[in-house]
């Protein structure tokens, strides 16, 4: 099985709620059924998408420019920009309450 929709490289992948995220250079983030292999929405953003996670209800996406975006994972609403990076943001985890992120600019945030 092939998941075919993105317009540039597919750079991250998360599964969160029983769906599958991916982002894309395309500046998107697409959101898959598992079981059907179908494109349920497209998350446009700005910028291209270098890192994805997700927990908690929600969807995180770190982009070229160092933003982080947080969106809701029912409506897939962007909630909240965090911008300290200086650098592309590459991946993420959590811990507890704690959003971490890392990226190009050589550090590691904790996002409380």
């Amino acid at each position: 099985m092939t998941l075919s929709g993105h317009s540039d490289q597919v750079r991250a992948l998360v599964v969160a709620d029983g769906k599958l995220f991916s982002g894309s250079y395309d500046c998107s983030v697409k959101v898959w059924d598992l079981n059907t292999h179908e494109c349920l929405h497209t998350i446009r953003l700005y910028n291209e998408v270098f890192g994805i996670g997700a927990a908690a209800g929600y969807l995180f996406t770190g982009d070229e420019n160092g933003a982080i975006k947080i969106w809701d994972l029912v409506s897939y609403t962007c909630l909240h920009t965090l911008s300290e990076h200086n650098g592309s943001v590459y991946a993420f985890a959590t811990a507890g309450s704690k959003l971490l992120s890392a990226s190009s600019d050589t550090t590691i945030k904790i996002w409380a």
